[in-house]
């Protein structure tokens, strides 16, 4: 079902603002923002991120608790770890083992984090030993604010960037991971568009489409990208719309 809603102030009125007190809370306030995820535009979704005060991270990790079919059962509330970051971690255990390790007694409220890691390794290093010394992260670049940046200007930055690391590498002993900045970019440019195309299509099967709404949904993250970006968006809503003026006929 398409996301259609845009009334997320239920959401944000159910939703529990100190909810790290204990994992019942933390369970509850997940399962709501899965089902809100699933309800609302992508517009309304922002606004309630907004309004309760999560920041993206974190936001992902309890919707993805809140979608976990294991997790969300019942009988296995009372087994979960008291921290949202140790029941994130559970997510990546496939359901299978999941399920085995909660009816086995595996997994308490006191599991930690490191614990159910090693659990889902199987007791097996992951690094290196090697390379146990290299391990310090000395810089990490998010994108939070792009406005602006084309693929040009971003291959610029981070070539200056890569080249600022390198003059001081040898006097600081900076370890440094690969930035990819340009790479993240693209990709965050093509899943947007995407997405966008999706919604548009939906919406061009319905009876009375209103392909300018979807673009206007998409309006605030599209202006967070370069004039290009926003062209291609423009592209696909007119594609679509001169495909429905032909199916008139």
């Amino acid at each position: 079902m398409p996301r259609e809603s845009s009334n997320y102030l239920k959401y944000k009125k159910d939703f529990i603002t100190d909810f790290t007190a204990s994992s019942h809370l933390i369970l509850k306030n997940s399962i709501l923002l899965a089902r809100a995820r699933e309800d609302l535009t992508d517009k309304a979704w922002k606004n309630l991120q907004h309004s309760i005060k999560l920041s993206e991270r974190v936001t992902q990790m309890l919707t993805k608790i809140g979608k976990n079919k294991i997790l969300t059962l019942d009988k296995n509330k009372n087994k979960l770890p008291g921290t949202y970051g140790a029941m994130y971690q559970l997510t990546k255990i496939a359901d299978t083992k999941l399920k085995s390790l909660l009816d086995a007694n595996k997994i308490t409220a006191n599991t930690t984090r490191q614990a159910i890691n090693i659990l889902r390794r199987g007791n097996k290093a992951t690094r290196d030993p090697a390379k146990k010394e290299n391990t310090k992260r000395f810089l990490n670049v998010r994108l939070s604010d792009v406005k602006g940046l084309n693929t040009s200007a971003m291959e610029s930055f981070e070539k200056d960037l890569k080249n600022l690391v390198s003059k001081y590498k040898s006097k600081v002993k900076l370890d440094v991971e690969q930035f990819n900045l340009t790479k993240r970019l693209n990709q965050r440019k093509k899943e947007l568009l995407g997405l966008l195309e999706r919604d548009a299509k939906v919406e061009s099967n319905r009876p009375n489409p209103n392909l300018n709404k979807v673009f206007n949904d998409y309006k605030d993250r599209l202006n967070l990208f370069d004039t290009e970006t926003i062209a291609s968006a423009k592209l696909v809503i007119q594609k679509l719309s001169k495909k429905n003026r032909t199916s008139d006929f």
